[in-house]
């Protein structure tokens, strides 16, 4: 019986195929089913076959399906269903059947054809936060250790793992409590020694392990080896980042940990961590029980734990209920120069009980004497700790400019300080809280829709940014100072532009957005194979962690002279020419095979990585040539390498604009015009005119995706050389050259495109819009730089 193979991905999403197609259908039918349960299925979300063709209006299929996801089969059921987002119980296993039957409209005796079967849909990952186990070839779980971790340095990992260590395991970090995570990378020494975390905030660690052996697979744990503070109840670890102590690590038969002993293996999943902690406990125990008697002048604990009993009981009973709303520090606010975060999101609200010392709230009345007038200043809360970890969680605490709101008292404050206060025996079983009158803040940002909508209902109309917001936006515009707006006259990203290369005026815009204004021409004979344009800018030094973005508009020149008169040439050069190599960036070192090199050839757009090269065939062309650009019409070229997702993607786009090509008559010279693809185009043909030019409207609505490939699996690599980036002359026009340190998503790939100049200035290598330098007598200037 053909069987529907399985494909899972970490993204929690699978792939159903045929395994053995094609298939020929006859009269009979034909069933096909899932080579074995499917476990962790949640949704089926698209069916799709290809019938090569084989349908017809008289001959087609007839299809329907049944499962199981439990005890019994269903009835059988339309496969439009399918198409419908159809949902099943994950915690069960999933058995799928299809049966296509051939239909008849006739008389008819016509085989029809099954090449193959996609079915798309999402699963979930069974997740463990002890040991992992993977009972099947090809399982794949999710490890989440409950521990929480200050992390100041990586340098490596242990897998402990039974019996064989065959696996594929990825990592990921969140920083706030699960709200976000980085992106899946592959567990290598070099992405966890290279991954970059806040060292002033909480991580915790998810690994996702794929079983890649013929048998079932136990990870007992997978250890980080760095310089950690471990704030969790797990606190005997303090050099590694792992499920268990280091002390009982030790313990066990780990490869290159000395003292390890092969007999307590055994122990470590079917006894527990108490059986090693028991050797260290029982002195502790002992001491308990021979010093119950004895007088102990330090036993200060019971003191504090009263202290703290009575502190939450009062707050019981007297505390006043507010909504506090929780920040949280934004990473790309952090200022390292004076040590501070300068952007925060409001990431969490709840009721939480605070203490008015005394019950003594401010009276908001003006203050007035010979100096000066003035409101009340600062307001004194308290708050048990207690309280608020059980609230928003153990590695959190009241912090600057979060927000309190007491509803009884018609009150909104923000905090400005906050400290433990150590009152009983040096410890803290409280935060005294120092409130300031709530105002707006633009470097606060509300990510949370519930508190939003909370603190616009109490400050409706009454802020700075409500009311002059567009003012100060406009001021804030006028004294950006990006490198991409230097003075033409300081040319900061290239060293020298050949003087036989042409620069030329002239406007491209998608959209409405004027995403090119000038360009080189590259096309002058002395320039090919030669350097043309060479940067300031290097780019000779990549690692194995590192990623890098590449973006580019080009435009192939033709032979076509408006005022010459038509010729073989003009014809001839209308095609993009075989057999020559057009460059489109060069940073390779040739002697060793270092670097990446990106260029066209025969049909097909080539990036060159060291040793490797990796390409990507043009999807469209025109009516005479398969596969090959238009000349004169522009396109971009999009290489996003993402050495830590370890994977390769090439893309080409063109503007979606009407493209309209001019043409000769072989015989008497007549011209005419025809859109490209359309019937009139190939009319002109069969009439013996041949095209000369291309020509596209200047202003486009939006994109065409023309080809694009992806590129899994790929080993990362690095290099290190002294090459400098440069173009190389070629038949070619060129602008809008684009290099970032990150890929950048489907979602950002339109915008960059539509941007003359980027916003994402961190992340930018090197830019060049083609804009002449203006050459000028260099007077200094002290204060510009």
């Amino acid at each position: 019986m053909p069987i529907l193979k399985s494909s899972k991905k970490f993204d929690e999403t699978y792939t159903l195929y045929l395994s053995d197609g094609p298939l020929t259908v006859t009269g009979e039918g034909v069933v096909i089913k899932t080579e074995a349960p499917l476990n962790g299925i949640s949704k089926i979300s698209t069916f799709i076959y290809d019938d090569s063709g084989t349908e017809t209006d008289d001959v087609f299929f007839t299809i329907y399906y049944k499962y199981k996801n439990g005890v019994n089969w269903s009835e059988l059921l339309p496969i439009d269903e399918l198409n419908s987002g159809k949902t099943f119980d994950s915690c069960n296993e999933l058995e799928l059947e299809l049966y296509f039957y051939r239909t008849l409209n006739g008389n008819y005796t016509d085989t029809l054809t099954i090449n193959n079967i996609l079915i798309t849909g999402e699963y979930q990952l069974n997740e463990f936060d002890s040991e992992a186990e993977l009972p099947n070839a090809g399982d794949i779980v999710i490890l989440a250790p409950n521990d929480i971790y200050k992390i100041f340095s990586l340098d490596g990992f242990t897998v402990q793992s039974a019996p064989h260590q065959n696996y594929n395991i990825k990592f990921r970090f969140t920083q706030d409590n699960g709200r976000t995570f980085t992106q899946w990378e592959q567990l290598t020494t070099e992405n966890i020694s290279t991954h970059k975390l806040n060292p002033l905030r909480f991580a915790q660690v998810e690994y996702s392990i794929e079983n890649t052996g013929e048998q079932g697979l136990l990870v007992y744990d997978i250890l980080l080896h760095g310089d950690f503070q471990n704030v969790s109840a797990n606190y005997l670890k303090t050099n590694r980042y792992g499920l268990k102590e280091d002390c009982i690590t030790g313990l066990m038969n780990i490869p290159g940990t000395p003292g390890s002993d092969t007999t307590n293996r055994d122990f470590y999943s079917s006894c527990g961590l108490s059986t090693y902690q028991s050797v260290a406990t029982d002195l502790d125990i002992e001491n308990s029980e021979n010093t119950e008697s004895m007088w102990n002048p330090y036993q200060f604990d019971k003191i504090t734990e009263f202290a703290n009993l009575l502190g939450n009981q009062v707050s019981n009973i007297f505390g006043w209920n507010v909504e506090y709303h929780l920040t949280n520090p934004d990473n790309y606010g952090i200022d390292k120069q004076i040590h501070e975060y300068t952007l925060k999101n409001i990431v969490d609200v709840k009721f939480l009980k605070v203490v008015v010392p005394d019950n003594k709230f401010p009276v908001e009345t003006l203050l007035i004497n010979q100096f000066n007038f003035d409101l009340f200043d600062t307001f004194e809360i308290h708050i048990m700790k207690d309280a608020f970890k059980n609230t928003f969680g153990i590695d959190k605490r009241p912090s600057e400019d979060d927000i309190i709101y007491i509803c009884e008292a018609n009150m909104l404050y923000y905090v400005k300080h906050a400290q433990a206060f150590k009152d009983i025996m040096n410890a803290a079983t409280f935060y005294k809280v120092i409130l300031e009158k709530y105002e707006y803040k633009t470097n606060i940002r509300n990510s949370l829709e519930e508190s939003q909508e909370k603190i616009d209902a109490l400050t409706k109309n009454t802020t700075i940014e409500e009311l002059f917001g567009n003012d100060n936006k406009l001021e804030e515009a006028k004294i950006a100072n990006k490198e991409q707006l230097y003075p033409t006259t300081f040319d900061k990203v290239r060293q020298k532009i050949s003087s036989k290369v042409n620069q030329i005026k002239e406007t491209i815009s998608v959209d409405n957005f004027k995403i090119i204004k000038q360009y080189y021409d590259l096309s002058f004979d002395a320039l090919k194979g030669k350097t043309a344009v060479s940067y300031k800018k290097i780019d000779n030094s990549l690692l194995k962690s590192d990623n890098r973005s590449f973006i580019f508009w080009f435009n192939f020149n033709n032979d076509f002279d408006e005022d010459a008169r038509p010729s073989n040439k003009m014809f001839n050069g209308f095609n993009v020419k075989r057999g020559t190599e057009f460059n489109l960036l060069n940073n390779y070192d040739s002697t060793n095979n270092l670097g990446y090199n990106i260029y066209y050839r025969e049909g097909k757009l080539n990036f060159k990585l060291n040793e490797i090269l990796y390409d990507l065939e043009f999807a469209s062309g025109n009516t005479l040539t398969t596969h090959q650009p238009y000349t004169n019409v522009w396109y971009a070229g999009v290489i996003n390498l993402d050495q830590r997702l370890r994977t390769i993607e090439l893309k080409i786009y063109r503007r979606d604009t009407t493209i309209t090509s001019t043409f000769f008559n072989v015989d008497n010279f007549i011209k005419a015009s025809a859109e490209i693809d359309s019937t009139d185009f190939q009319d002109l043909l069969d009439q013996n005119f041949r095209p000369v030019d291309n020509t596209e409207s200047t202003d486009a609505s939006n994109f065409i995706l023309e080809s694009t490939i992806l590129f899994e699996n790929v080993d990362p690599v690095e290099f290190t050389h002294d090459e400098t980036l440069k173009l190389l002359g070629s038949n070619i026009k060129y602008s809008n050259l684009r290099i970032l340190d990150n890929v950048i998503g489907e979602d950002e790939t339109s915008n960059i495109l539509k941007e003359y100049i980027l916003t994402n200035e961190e992340k930018i290598i090197l830019t060049d819009n083609a804009t002449k330098q203006i050459i000028t007598k260099h007077y200094v200037n002290k204060n510009f730089r």
